[in-house]
């Protein structure tokens, strides 16, 4: 006899150990014996927005999603916040069957790599120097945040990709 205790979900190519900002793949597969209908899925994250996951290549924001049982599902997670994220998984039936499980992601935040290159340690009054910074992070596709400051203060100008900067302003830059 099959009661509502019969729901399989298997979880595979989970990964434990993440990086901000980098999608991760992994399966689902929920199955139910002698039962061909629809099952929900519901996903919860522990803090709340910790990230997205899209099931199936479409974003999943909140609530219940229907799937047919014995298919399946695609899932990507992309977490937005560094630490542990807990994730809770429910699938049920139409008959009030549950199956949970949860799992914890380890996220971590790579370092912002800065390299200068051509940097002139002294230069002549009124004339101009040139040096090239470099900003990368593993995986980060958003722009970057420039602040610089000057010792003593307003000793000089400086432009950032042909945009004056004056102290205090800040420069956003994607891609250089």
């Amino acid at each position: 006899a099959v009661n509502n205790s019969d729901i399989n979900l298997e979880l595979t190519n989970l990964e434990s150990k993440l990086i901000i900002g980098k999608e991760t793949h992994f399966n689902l597969l929920a199955t139910k014996p002698q039962y061909k209908d629809n099952l929900t899925l519901e996903l919860i994250t522990t803090p709340e927005d910790a990230g997205y996951f899209k099931i199936d290549g479409k974003e999943y924001i909140s609530g219940k999603r229907d799937f047919k049982a014995e298919t399946p599902l695609d899932l990507i997670f992309m977490p937005l916040q560094e630490g542990e994220i807990n994730v809770g998984i429910m699938i049920s039936d139409k008959f009030g069957g549950k199956k949970t499980r949860q799992f914890q992601y380890k996220v971590t935040n790579p370092e912002i790599e800065v390299e200068v290159t051509d940097f002139i340690s002294s230069a002549i009054l009124n004339s101009e120097t040139f040096s090239y910074i470099t900003v990368k992070k593993q995986y980060y596709t958003e722009a970057f945040s420039y602040n610089v400051t000057t010792t003593p203060s307003n000793a000089g100008t400086l432009k950032i990709n042909d945009t004056l900067y004056t102290e205090g302003s800040r420069v956003y830059k994607k891609d250089k």
